[in-house]
């Protein structure tokens, strides 16, 4: 009996013994398949995904925000805000996307002023109103501040632009592209305009601007303010017999109807102002800022390379419609209102200021 457990117990650790010799291998193969995946991570490293424009893509985390314009769709300034939703969407490859809600869908210049500031609006396009905020912008309502639009480019190398962009962010507003509204040309019907006295007893609707209303009574005119959405009526009504607005708005708004003549005075150039809430901007990555930047980079130089053309094919249209173009004495126009420059000089942001644009531009 002793010989017969002592056969079973030899038998049995002989069995652990092959069964220990076995499983060896099996440890031994699961490591062994890590340096072929190092091998493969080595043989194909990621793309960085930088793309055409100097994006990288890979980067960017996908978002999509909401811009909103108070203009009518179909105009100059519509037209390049959603030039400029089309680029930021093109260059990330179609990870930052910008719904446009133009026709004051998202409310007028005002409320868009506001929700911007607090953030419950993403982005925005301003036009006039920005200056009613920003007190540095207001300079563009000076008459005859700029007569042309390569004008800009002494303002952006002067200083000028980027005392607006500092204090448009101190309201919490990031200024990423220009856009515009163009030159503001004087229509009527009751005669062409050559000289300034040409505009006395005309009655002129202006915008509620007090520069603007000084402006056209120092040209000799009775100015009345009216608001935009009022003015199609106060003509057809004989309340005014002349405006002041970019020959765009005189088709957009069939203006023709009630006025015969185009005075090309370009009294005043009107920009337009893409713009972000500064704390989202702030919060993007270094991608999304840099594709931001670039979007309005290229829209800015678009807004500039195709506005002139517009403005003929827009003059073409008013004639069509049968209006008779004239071109005003600027010289005359320009000296009778320089004064107000320095008249208005503290409701821009000084004297100093003003002085800063003068040596701008040469003045």
């Amino acid at each position: 009996m002793k010989k017969v457990l002592a056969l079973l117990l030899s038998a049995l650790m002989l069995f652990a013994l092959c069964a220990c010799g076995s499983s060896a291998p099996a440890q031994t193969e699961a490591p062994a398949a890590a340096p072929a995946e190092a091998e493969k991570t080595e043989a194909a490293p990621a793309s960085s995904g930088v793309n055409e424009y100097g994006i990288d893509v890979d980067a960017i985390e996908a978002v999509n925000y909401s811009m909103g314009d108070p203009a009518t769709s179909g105009t100059f300034l519509t037209e390049n805000a959603q030039y400029f939703c089309d680029t930021l969407k093109e260059i990330t490859g179609g990870k930052m996307v910008v719904d446009l809600y133009a026709d004051g869908l998202l409310g007028n210049e005002e409320a868009l002023m506001t929700n911007i500031q607090i953030g419950s609006l993403e982005m925005a396009d301003f036009s006039s109103t920005f200056a009613n905020l920003v007190k540095h912008a207001g300079i563009f309502d000076f008459p005859y501040f700029i007569t042309d639009r390569s004008q800009i480019d002494l303002l952006e190398k002067g200083g000028v632009i980027d005392e607006i962009r500092k204090e448009a962010e101190s309201y919490n507003i990031k200024l990423i592209a220009m856009n515009e509204n163009g030159f503001r040309q004087i229509t009527n019907n009751v005669r062409p305009i050559v000289e300034p006295d040409d505009l006395k007893g005309i009655v002129i609707r202006t915008p509620s601007n007090s520069l603007r209303v000084k402006t056209f009574e120092t040209f000799g005119a009775t100015p009345v303010a009216i608001s935009f959405s009022e003015l199609y009526q106060s003509l057809s009504q004989g309340i005014c017999n002349a405006q002041e607005n970019p020959v765009s708005q005189v088709i957009s708004a069939q203006l023709y109807d009630f006025q015969n003549y185009v005075a090309i005075s370009n009294h005043v150039y009107t920009p337009g102002w893409i713009c972000m809430n500064l704390d989202l901007y702030n919060s993007l990555s270094d991608a999304q800022k840099a594709a931001v930047e670039l979007a309005g980079k290229m829209t800015t130089a678009h807004v500039y390379e195709v506005a002139a053309d517009v403005d003929a094919e827009m003059l073409q249209q008013c004639i069509d419609h049968g209006m008779e173009v004239s071109q005003v004495n600027i010289d005359a126009f320009r000296a009778k209102v320089m004064p107000l420059w320095d008249e208005f000089a503290d409701n821009v942001g000084g004297a100093e200021y003003v002085q800063m644009a003068k040596d701008a531009l040469g003045y």
